[in-house]
């Protein structure tokens, strides 16, 4: 097990201030809900910066999980350390590193297997190997590999075989003189602040490769960040370019398998699958991704049960994708401060003043009854307020306009000029919302109907004011 000497988390801000609306990230999230189904969370990180992460209940960010297959790409990291130290190359003979666990007249397909072979799943066996290393008698899962029939000609045929994961973890254990975990220790984990990290072990005290690694969903993000900076972690070098640029690209055709879904045969690197729109992932089994979106500058990671894997990937190009940094930036320089004075209206509101800060929103009313209204940006944010009893739309019927009320208010810009608020009365089941349109000068306001306001056969209200112009 590696302890880690300190969790680094990524820094936080804001999805608008990457340049992408918080409605992007809350549909994205919704509708992973819909084809997954069971989301343990998700974390999002766009120009280096975690910009959404959620973690549902009872779930916790610091919970360390396993990931399934998500383990090949650290292994696959760790070969791309080990080559660049000089360790082994990607041309090295798989049996190289075991003679005394060949067989005692090698065919000539597996003579033919190097480790390049091993990354990219064309070792040219014909059925996974896993099983059958899992049941060795003996739990020399080395011996058992390098007994299978080799039926293809290497680096001809590919075939997702777990089990050649398993033999990259042996072949830089061999090479390293210790574990891939503690290889990895110094290399990877602690330079890039990865909580504590556990890796199953084979009999023989091998680290498994293609499966059993558990950590947090912050750092799988991490590892996606890494490959996405081109090898680097906040300015240190950990691994070459040239192997990134390699493990990352087209190594293998994949696209005769069983599984057609278009993200399963769009080639495959070095224990990375290739995907549509220009994008990378690791993956694991019951979906578990760490999504590479170069493009976007984004990673994704996301932790699940489903076996609706395409779906969620469906989800992230439809929903989230063809929004990460596109929305030009709301003119809130330009509003934050600024005093709009309203029409005539029944309400009695004379002013509205909005301030904009880095992690809220505050809305002041003036006029017959002041309050305001504060609201997180792009999470929820627990406050008071006091709206009028007769602001219909906002205030439910039961309501005793002298006491202040509880609520819990979140806010998220739709478009660079219109920003939804939505807050829920926490000592009510009821909610309510203002979506604020701003052009040029003048804000035109829509209160849609609450639930109360329906009850009472009331519809939505609408109120308009402009910034006073000197003259």
């Amino acid at each position: 097990m590696y302890l880690s000497q300190g969790f680094r988390p990524f820094l936080r801000t804001t999805p608008e201030e990457q340049n992408t609306p918080s409605a992007a990230v809350q549909e994205f999230s919704n509708s992973l809900l819909r084809v997954a189904g069971h989301i343990r969370g998700f974390c999002l990180v766009q120009n280096g910066k975690v910009i959404a992460e959620e973690y549902r209940k009872p779930y916790e960010s610091g919970d360390r999980v396993w990931v399934y297959s998500v383990s090949k790409s650290f292994a696959s990291t760790a070969v791309g350390i080990a080559i660049d130290e000089g360790l082994l190359a990607l041309d090295d003979s798989v049996l190289s590193f075991f003679p005394e666990s060949a067989p005692l007249t090698p065919p000539k397909n597996l003579r033919a297997m190097r480790v390049r072979d091993l990354l990219c799943m064309s070792t040219g066996h014909a059925e996974d190997t896993t099983l059958p290393i899992l049941m060795s008698p003996d739990g020399d899962w080395i011996k058992m590999f390098l007994s299978l029939p080799v039926e293809y000609e290497p680096n001809t045929h590919f075939l997702y075989n777990t089990g050649a994961s398993f033999m990259l973890s042996a072949i830089l254990q061999k090479a390293a003189g210790e574990k891939l975990l503690d290889y990895l220790a110094p290399r990877l984990f602690a330079p890039l602040g990865f909580d504590d990290v556990e890796w199953d072990e084979n009999p023989q005290g091998i680290n498994t490769g293609g499966w059993g690694i558990s950590l947090r969903l912050e750092d799988l993000a991490k590892l996606g960040q890494l490959y996405l900076d081109k090898g680097l972690y906040n300015g240190r070098r950990i691994l070459s370019q040239q192997w990134v640029e390699t493990a990352t690209s087209f190594q293998s055709d994949n696209s005769k398998t069983d599984n057609q879904a278009p993200d399963w045969i769009s080639g495959y690197g070095f224990q990375f699958w290739l995907c549509q729109h220009g994008a990378f992932r690791a993956d694991g089994a019951g979906g578990q991704f760490c999504i590479v979106m170069p493009r976007q500058n984004a990673v994704l990671a996301i932790m699940s049960e489903t076996m609706q894997m395409q779906a969620i990937l469906d989800a992230v190009w439809g929903e989230l994708l063809p929004r990460l940094g596109n929305m030009a930036l709301p003119a809130e320089n330009d509003i934050s401060g600024r005093t709009y004075y309203m029409d005539d209206n029944e309400l009695g509101i004379h002013q509205i003043h909005f301030s904009f800060g880095k992690e809220m929103i505050k809305l002041s009313f003036s006029g017959a009854n002041s309050c305001c209204l504060e609201a997180g940006r792009g999470c929820w944010l627990a406050s008071e307020t006091a709206m009028p009893l007769g602001f219909r739309a906002i205030i439910p019927m039961f309501s005793q306009a002298s006491q202040p009320k509880r609520i819990s208010a979140w806010s998220c810009w739709l478009d660079p000029n219109t920003l939804e608020i939505n807050w829920v009365y926490l000592d009510t089941p009821h909610r309510d919302k203002l979506i604020c349109t701003f052009t040029g000068g003048r804000i035109e306001i829509f209160c849609p109907p609450s639930g109360a306001a329906l009850f009472k056969k009331q519809g939505g209200m609408r109120l308009g004011g402009a910034v006073k112009v000197s003259t």
